[in-house]
């Protein structure tokens, strides 16, 4: 079965078809569960007794499924001979040119399907009237029963009437013509009636859309819309809207504007009830109007208040009278409540204002009992209470005379205007009037405040004195801190501790600020007390900062010893100083001179060692130890200690004094070490001798960087002379030896090349004068040996040979000589060449 508003299932239960079988030429009843028998007349068709109840059922809102009528037709034919169900249950089909095919399914009322089509084809666009489609209707019924007709369906709305669907119309667009219609009448008839007429229209016939019928709507501009839904009355609506825009604090609207929604809802849909302002005279006292949206019990609230204020006499049984006849003209939702206006004030109280009596009146009395209990509100809340006193909600009364909060002034000579603002206390304006002028430099004194004091009460009601007792700090062990009243309590603090410092009392920021927090808990406090350190930038050095309490000659002092221990030692001198105190005292109080002596120390046959003021000593005292070790006296470490103990005694240093010997590494030979107060030349020289001692051999190179990096460590008074030694030798020649070498080594080498170049020598009497000169200035540490140089050849048969080379002949020609004797080849002639040029020097014979 279909979905409509009853479901019902074909119950084919075969015991039920047993009485069936048994009487075959009789009327059969197939039962189908839900109470609605199917009954098949002998000698009708199966097929046609199916269709005809199904559509029988069609307008209750019964429907079948395809599936549930062939179990219909199996449950009935099963028993029965194939010429007793001969038709079958059939889809019928019939083309309509350019409009479409009427199908009626199984089950489906001719009528209903042919409506159907018209409708959907209507909806399409096509012109179909009822007439012609007669035929078609004559067509489906030749081939299936055609139980229901195709006319018009009516329903019947109890107090409305009835809403009738034509054949080939939307069910819908029946329903909101009908639905129109009979507002503009007048009727009765809601979203509810209309949707329950749909309902039941629906179940005779398909329905291919919902009933639309919108509400009328206007905006109102900065407050909302007003909606009226179909069948509601648009005066109606209005007042709802009127109430709820009061209540969000739009207050009460005009009536021309109320009427001009009314008109623009009119014209979109009837209107049976008018909008009024409901009115009534009351005699001796004037006419009370009820607003739109207005609460009968708020209109009459206000009416007795205001006829109250105007001196009428108006009770609460008059009221109740009004009250009750302005119910039966307009809907009352609220009781009359004719109790005080309250309204509560956080954490201060409540004002409470009677019918009848004036707000401002009421405020004004309730503030001054306030600020009696020792409370301020001001004007700004004072006004602010009184609007919500006189707001126009429910519960609150139309003001008329104004609180008055303007400030009370009096103009002081010579310091300006004494203000007392509205619901402050007279004394407490005096006070901050006077603190005020003594943090602008004025001094009031008590005398000054009370007679200020005096026209301030004459204007206003005071309930406080001026708090004017003259107050003092004790500063345990340095003095006693003045506070009179009237008077700046940071410099009275300012002064005291520029009087403690000057008795010499050290009060550093920290115990400053806790004296100022101390005054100050005594005194108002208009400025902080500054503790902050004085600085002073000085050009290329740095800021020289005076710590709040410090003298600044000790400041100056200690901040010189600071340049001085960073490497600034003589950069600022005795007069620089100075020029720094004189430059600090122009901010800061000074009470001590700055000592800028110079250091001195005598030491008895020697000199004065002096330390000028700002000097490194260190530096003043090394520079005093060079000078007397280059005067030429003698100082060892300890004596070099004393001195600088000495002036450190007088004076901060900063660095220790190294008088510890130098060491400086020559790799592979040893350590030169300097003791202090010896030259390093001497050491140098020291070493070297040594070195030559124990076999190592130094050029001037070498020496020279030896004494560059001796003399980067310290301080050299003199040289070492590398320049090479240069003898003549009459009718002999020049001979050079370099700084360093072998004095007869050179000598022996000098003779052999002169005499291998030609020159006539004797060798013995020549080598013994140029030693004996060479010697006078060079230290010689051997004999001169003029025998022949010797060097053992292995030759290839396995002998050893002697290679000769006497003084004079060049190494060369005794080689060649060597080498024919005894036939050797110039690669072994090169060996025993390098051989022989290891023992001797055997370059220059071929340049003299």
């Amino acid at each position: 079965m279909g979905s409509s508003s009853r479901w019902l299932r074909v119950a084919v239960a075969w015991a039920l078809l047993a009485p069936a079988r048994a009487a075959l030429s009789t009327t059969q009843t197939l039962e189908i569960e839900g109470g609605y028998p199917l009954v098949c007349d002998r000698g009708k068709e199966p097929a046609d007794c199916i269709e005809t109840y199904a559509q029988k059922l069609r307008p209750s809102g019964i429907t079948f499924e395809r599936e549930q009528l062939d179990a219909m037709f199996e449950a009935i034919c099963l028993p029965l001979s194939s010429d007793s169900c001969a038709k079958q249950l059939t889809e019928l089909e019939l083309p309509l040119g350019g409009v479409g095919t009427i199908v009626v399914k199984a089950g489906e009322a001719p009528a209903s399907a042919v409506d159907d089509f018209l409708v959907t084809a209507r909806a399409a666009g096509h012109k179909l009237d009822v007439e012609g489609v007669g035929g078609v209707l004559q067509h489906f019924c030749s081939q299936k029963p055609c139980v229901l007709p195709l006319k018009p369906l009516r329903h019947e709305v109890e107090g409305v009437g009835a809403v009738t669907v034509a054949v080939g119309q939307e069910v819908a667009d029946a329903v909101e013509a009908w639905a129109l219609a009979a507002r503009v009448q007048g009727l009765p008839l809601g979203l509810d009636g209309v949707a329950e007429a749909a309902r039941a229209l629906c179940i005779q016939k398909k329905c291919n859309r919902g009933v639309a019928l919108p509400p009328a709507q206007v905006d109102l501009e900065g407050v909302g819309t007003v909606t009226v839904p179909f069948g509601r009355e648009p005066s109606e609506l209005i007042e709802v809207f009127a109430a709820q825009a009061y209540t969000a604090g739009h207050g009460l609207l005009p009536f021309e504007t109320h009427q001009a929604v009314m008109a623009n809802l009119c014209a979109q849909m009837p209107c049976h009830v008018p909008l009024t302002e409901k009115t009534l005279e009351i005699e001796g006292v004037g006419e009370i109007r009820v607003a739109v949206g207005q609460e009968v019990a708020d209109a009459v609230r206000t009416f007795v208040d205001n006829a109250r204020r105007a001196g009428h006499a108006v009770g609460t049984e008059g009221a109740t009278a009004i009250m009750e006849r302005l119910c039966s003209l307009k809907k009352c939702n609220v009781p009359l409540d004719l109790g005080p206006d309250t309204l509560k004030i956080e954490n201060i109280g409540t004002v409470v204002v009677g019918l009848g009596e004036e707000p401002s009146v009421k405020l004004l009395d309730w503030l001054e009992r306030v600020r009696e209990a020792g409370q301020f509100v001001g004007a700004d809340a004072a006004t602010k209470i009184l609007q919500n006193l006189c707001h126009p909600s429910p519960g609150r009364k139309v003001c008329r005379v104004p609180l008055n909060v303007a400030t009370w002034k009096l103009n002081v000579t010579g310091v300006g205007m004494l203000t007392v603002p509205f619901g402050a206390e007279p004394a407490d304006s005096v006070l901050g009037f006077v603190e005020s002028a003594v943090a602008a430099g004025h001094v009031i004194d008590v005398e000054g405040a009370s007679m200020m004091m005096e026209q301030a009460c004459q204007a206003k009601k005071c309930y406080k004195q001026l708090d004017a007792v003259d107050r003092k700090l004790e500063v345990e062990g340095v003095g006693t801190i003045p506070l009179p009243f009237g008077h700046d309590p940071t410099t009275r603090v300012t002064n005291f501790l520029h009087q403690a410092r000057q008795a010499g009392h050290r009060i550093d920021a920290t115990a400053a600020t806790q004296i100022m927090q101390g005054a100050c808990g005594m005194r108002k406090c208009h400025r902080p007390l500054d503790v902050a350190d004085f600085q002073l930038k000085v050009k290329d050095i740095g800021t020289l900062a005076v710590r709040f309490g410090d003298e600044p000659a000790a400041a100056v002092m200690r901040w010189v010893g600071e340049v001085v221990k960073a490497g600034g030692g003589g950069m600022i001198d005795a007069d620089g100083a100075q020029q720094l105190l004189e430059n600090v005292c122009k901010s800061v109080p000074c009470f001590a001179p700055l000592d800028v002596r110079e250091t001195t120390l005598n030491i008895s046959g020697i000199g004065t060692c002096i330390v000028p003021y700002g000097a490194d000593p260190l530096v003043m005292v090394t520079r005093f130890l060079d000078q007397v070790i280059d005067a030429g006296h003698v100082l060892d470490s300890s004596m070099a200690a004393q001195i600088y103990e000495g002036i450190c005694a007088q004076t901060p240093c900063y660095r220790p004094i190294d008088l510890q010997p130098y060491d400086l590494q020559v790799q592979g030979i040893g350590t030169i070490r300097v003791p202090f107060g010896t030259e390093p030349a001497n050491s140098v020289e020291n070493f070297i001798v040594q070195a030559k001692e124990a076999g190592h051999q130094f050029n001037a190179e070498q020496v020279q960087n030896i004494m560059d990096a001796m003399c980067g460590a310290k301080r050299c008074r003199r040289q070492i002379d590398t320049r090479p030694y240069n003898l003549t030798i009459e009718d002999v020649g020049n001979l050079t030896i370099p700084y360093g070498a072998d004095p007869t080594t050179e000598v022996r080498n000098f003779l052999a090349r002169r005499i291998a170049s030609g020159v006539a020598v004797e060798p013995s009497l020549a080598g013994t004068t140029i030693m004996g000169a060479v010697c006078a200035s060079l230290t010689c540490t051997r004999p001169l040996d003029l025998s022949p140089v010797s060097q053992p050849v292995k030759l290839a048969t396995g002998q050893v040979r002697t290679l000769y080379v006497p003084l004079g002949t060049k190494p060369r020609d005794a080689l060649f000589q060597f080498g024919n004797v005894h036939r050797l080849s110039m690669a072994i002639l090169q060996d025993i060449f390098n051989s022989l040029c290891s023992v001797m020097d055997c370059t220059g014979y071929d340049e003299e």
